[in-house]
């Protein structure tokens, strides 16, 4: 795991102007505004939140370009766990190139707020519309390969994202799907280390998304953790709804059918890897760009 000794990674870069108090009202629980300067970047407006941080957008001064700041929520700064989750975030996607993930640009520290500078990106979570319905069939195969190839990519490196879900799918304008949000992502060296103390001793994951494994405090996590997490994704892509009991919908095509039931096997081992989803799906294809819902 990261120690705390690496927290000192994070470059200091001054404290930042216009800091508000404290001890926010309960309207006030992230004390950072629209115009403020943290460190080198102007904060321009709010992107999204999660469990432990928040994304601003922001400006980098130096040049004017784009970025996203991920910074603790306000109830986590100042946690050495939290701190720690996000350095190792960073040192992450730090060591990733891949069109399709979102790599960290730097990190850094301007007063208490611990930061990483990401790219910024216009766009949604494909979970904002899976309340209107699923996506059109085409879409929800060109994000399903976009997130499998970037997926690819992660799990060569020996890491596992281990929060795969609509959520953390990112659609641009352009139809660019990015896998983002490694804040659960553990590399080979970190599951080695907690495999030798015992295992991971906690819950990780969200409930929905993730494989039976992740609820097993002591389990060993591995990229098929995140195989689970993709099927479980790509059925609410193509249904917007979640597989009841780990069992596809029955108006699903036979063969994604079968495909989506090994994603969700409660044995890892018998799930398909990255490489092999990917290439099962490719020979669905003209499944999904007829349209076709019936048994096939």
């Amino acid at each position: 795991m990261t120690s705390g000794s690496d927290l000192s990674r994070l470059r200091a870069v001054g404290p930042p102007s216009d800091e508000l108090s404290n001890e926010p009202s309960d309207k006030q629980r992230f004390p950072l505004f629209v115009g403020q300067v943290l460190g080198g970047y102007r904060i321009e407006g709010k992107g999204g939140r999660g469990g432990f941080a928040r994304v601003l957008r922001a400006q980098r001064l130096i040049d004017g370009e784009q970025v996203a700041l991920k910074l603790l929520r306000y109830r986590h700064r100042g946690e050495s766990r939290r701190e720690a989750q996000l350095v190792r975030e960073g040192e992450i996607l730090s060591s990733l190139e891949h069109p399709r993930i979102l790599r960290c640009l730097e990190m850094g520290r301007a007063g208490p707020w611990s930061f990483l500078v990401l790219p910024w990106v216009e766009g949604y979570p494909l979970s904002r519309v899976l309340g209107k319905g699923p996506l059109e069939p085409q879409l929800a195969l060109d994000c399903a390969f976009q997130a499998l190839e970037a997926l690819e990519h992660v799990h060569r490196r020996g890491i596992v994202h281990l929060d795969v879900k609509p959520d953390n799918l990112l659609l641009d304008q352009k139809r660019r799907c990015f896998l983002f949000d490694f804040g659960l992502a553990l590399t080979r060296e970190h599951r080695l280390a907690e495999r030798a103390a015992g295992g991971v001793k906690r819950i990780v994951g969200s409930s929905s998304y993730r494989a039976p494994e992740q609820e097993t405090p002591g389990a060993v996590l591995s990229e098929k953790s995140d195989i689970y997490g993709f099927g479980v994704t790509l059925h609410r892509l193509l249904t917007a709804e979640l597989p009841q009991e780990r069992t596809p919908r029955e108006d699903l095509a036979s063969g994604l059918r079968a495909l989506l039931s090994r994603c969700l096997d409660l044995d890892p081992q018998a799930r398909p890897s990255a490489r092999e989803l990917r290439q099962a799906l490719h020979e669905l294809e003209a499944i999904f760009a007829s349209g076709e819902r019936a048994n096939g």
